[in-house]
């Protein structure tokens, strides 16, 4: 994407979020450096909207990124486990022990380095629903908020290795919280960058079909040779 049409595409994704939260907090609205999409480095903005429109902005919000307790332990997990239950000796209830076991005990189905890059990308599914007035759609995730969440992604041009990981992030989250997923209902991941891959990115339009074929994930891969659309080879 031409740097001045990215500048001016992130410019109308700032305005589209300052309609929904108010110019107040014009100052939190600020987008990550490093993102291919437009991703806010803050949750402030999103919290407001939340709170306003009472979602569970635990589960939305939920950030497994960082090292849990029992994996800071280094393998000390009874004192780990009693700091963690409160009161050394007092089982807690059914309600907190499910939270201290999906807060401290579900994350670790995943590497450290792996939940950071799940929360990143789902940092900017949240960031796409907040500029879209649809936060209430993400979690559960409906099929038209996954589908036009992946158009705005491939507008902006978003690697398949990118558009990969948006979709692995999506997975993960409805995963944890027991969700069916909206990718699970319409097909596989794979199917899912198989489709995305089917269209060129140009000035923001999808057109050109490809007809080469696309394989992510852990398969062999085969993409388009004109990568300045979509990006690198995926490998296994």
């Amino acid at each position: 994407m031409d740097p001045e049409e990215r500048r001016l595409r992130v410019h109308e994704l700032r305005v589209e979020i300052l309609l929904q939260v108010g110019s107040g907090l014009a100052s939190t609205i600020r987008f990550s450096p490093r993102s291919t999409y437009p991703t806010l480095d803050n949750t402030v903005a999103m919290r407001v909207v939340m709170e306003r429109e009472r979602l569970d902005a635990c589960r939305i919000l939920f950030d497994d990124s960082e090292e849990t307790e029992l994996e800071r332990c280094r393998g000390s997990w009874r004192p780990a486990m009693s700091s963690l239950a409160g009161e050394t000796g007092r089982r807690p209830d059914v309600d907190a022990a499910a939270e201290l076991f999906e807060r401290h005990v579900l994350p670790m189905q995943r590497a450290v380095k792996t939940r950071k890059k799940y929360c990143t990308a789902w940092r900017a599914v949240c960031t796409w629903a907040l500029s879209q007035g649809a936060l209430g759609q993400i979690l559960p995730m409906t099929q038209k908020a996954l589908h036009a969440f992946m158009r705005d992604a491939l507008s902006f041009q978003c690697t398949l290795p990118v558009v990969s990981e948006f979709l692995k992030a999506i997975q993960a989250r409805h995963k944890h919280f027991r969700f069916g997923s909206p990718i699970g209902r319409t097909g596989t991941t794979r199917d899912t960058c198989t489709a995305s891959a089917g269209s060129r990115v140009v000035s923001g339009d999808l057109c050109t079909p490809y007809t080469e074929t696309l394989w992510c994930g852990s398969c062999a891969s085969r993409v388009p040779h004109t990568e300045r659309a979509l990006g690198s080879r995926v490998d296994a």
